[in-house]
């Protein structure tokens, strides 16, 4: 199955920065962001992998599960910027499910800690980091953006 030359390109090239297709600063932050977020999840998940290697059977096991289930959501996350890369609505609705799913998990997390008279700071300092990106995908600029990538122009 060959894919044509133009279909490859446009799908692997950066978007051109003409007059009408420049983006605002909000919009390029909340992708930027949004790819930073994803790719530090899935930085996470391989740095678990890393530190599977040489432990016991159990310790390995364990932290290959872990791994597993940290690299879902960055995954997802990751297409989530690649809609709102292409300023899709599907891509802001789907990195803003996603995103919002993960911060209810950890906000689950600190909860569920609290209740056994524990408190983790740097579990919450990572869920307030974590929100940051939904957040700024809610911003008026955004929003448009997404909804009609002919009005994100520059601001």
């Amino acid at each position: 199955m060959e894919v044509s030359g133009s279909t490859a390109a446009k799908i692997l090239a950066p978007q051109q920065q003409s007059a009408g297709n420049k983006r605002s600063r909000w919009v390029a932050a909340a992708t930027a962001l949004q790819a930073l977020w994803a790719l530090t999840i899935i930085g996470v998940s391989l740095y678990l992998l890393f530190l599977a290697r040489g432990r016991s059977q159990e310790q390995a096991l364990g932290l290959r599960i872990a791994a597993g289930i940290v690299f879902a959501p960055g995954l997802l996350a990751l297409v989530g910027w690649f809609g709102l890369w292409n300023k899709k609505r599907w891509g802001w609705w789907f990195a803003q499910v996603c995103d919002w799913g993960i911060v209810a998990t950890m906000v689950y997390a600190i909860i569920d800690d609290a209740i056994d008279g524990l408190l983790d700071w740097s579990l919450l300092g990572t869920t307030l980091l974590a929100m940051i990106v939904p957040i700024l995908l809610l911003f008026p600029a955004v929003r448009r953006a997404c909804r009609n990538p002919d009005t994100a122009t520059s601001v």
